[in-house]
């Protein structure tokens, strides 16, 4: 079953190029148009403004949607246009399915009795996965703990994409680095 249009807007967008498998854009959809099958975003975190093919992936709440298009500049100076190729494709029936990002970023800030702190010195992690409620990432072994609160700066060549999590497991520990499993929090 497709998404209606109205269930598209405001939903999480990953905009990969179709040749290269390259992220191109993290961001959510600013407008679906239902007759001309088009889909509007922010063109201030694409790198490139030529047109292009690109697999689009859009996490709604009744699961994760594929589509491929052609991505190319809208009439709005501030953004870009998607114009689809073909009909939606469900990726999976789990809502959280996960996607290999393999990114460099920091977590920058904790959240400490229920007040967020700026650390002095970030925690350099490398994301292993990201679905549309979470992410896996690994860092230095010892640096968080399960219910702690953080927030995630992860550079991206479209620019940067930072979130709150909180850490719901510590998996694949060894005594250098340790992978974290967290929720996004909303």
């Amino acid at each position: 079953m497709q998404p209606a249009g109205r269930d598209l807007i405001g939903r999480r967008i990953c905009v990969r190029a179709w040749q290269t498998g390259e992220l191109i854009a993290d961001t959510k959809i600013n407008s679906y148009d239902t007759v001309k099958k088009t889909m509007h975003i922010g063109a201030c975190g694409v790198p490139s403004r030529r047109a292009q093919k690109v697999q689009i992936l859009v996490f709604t709440d009744r699961g994760v949607y594929e589509y491929i298009g052609n991505l190319r500049r809208s009439f709005v100076s501030n953004e870009m246009e998607i114009a689809l190729c073909c009909p939606a494709r469900k990726k999976e029936e789990r809502r959280s399915r996960r996607f290999a990002i393999k990114e460099r970023g920091v977590v920058d800030k904790i959240c400490i009795d229920g007040h967020w702190v700026t650390l002095r010195k970030p925690i350099p992690i490398l994301t292993m996965n990201i679905s549309s409620n979470g992410i896996l990432i690994r860092t230095i072994a010892g640096s968080f703990s399960v219910k702690d609160q953080i927030q995630v700066a992860v550079r991206l060549k479209s620019g940067m994409l930072r979130s709150n999590y909180e850490v719901c497991r510590v998996v694949d520990k060894n005594t250098q680095t340790e992978q974290y499993g967290c929720r996004l929090l909303v």
